[in-house]
């Protein structure tokens, strides 16, 4: 599923990592521009809100490459649930 990337929430307390890596993010936007199609993002889905739960390298190749969407799966969850998720990625 296509989801628009102003949709999604990164700001939740999901990402489990320390810092994004900056290298990577171009890395990865470099090779999104070159048409390479990456694994989806994995969201969690309220009801109301989309939570970022794994894939936030992808997240910021993307937006940096200029897409408006990204692939993502989404799950049925509460942020809760999407916490919990982003310590098993």
């Amino acid at each position: 599923m296509n989801i628009n990337l102003d949709k999604i929430v990164i700001d939740a307390g999901t990402q489990a990592r320390a810092k994004i890596d900056q290298e990577l993010v171009a890395e990865y936007t470099d090779i999104l521009m070159q048409g390479t199609v990456f694994d989806p993002v994995t969201l969690f889905y309220d009801g109301a809100q989309y939570f970022l739960a794994d894939g936030f390298h992808r997240y910021f190749a993307n937006r940096k490459a200029g897409s408006p969407n990204i692939n993502a799966n989404v799950i049925e969850g509460t942020l809760r649930d999407a916490i919990l998720f982003s310590f098993s990625a």
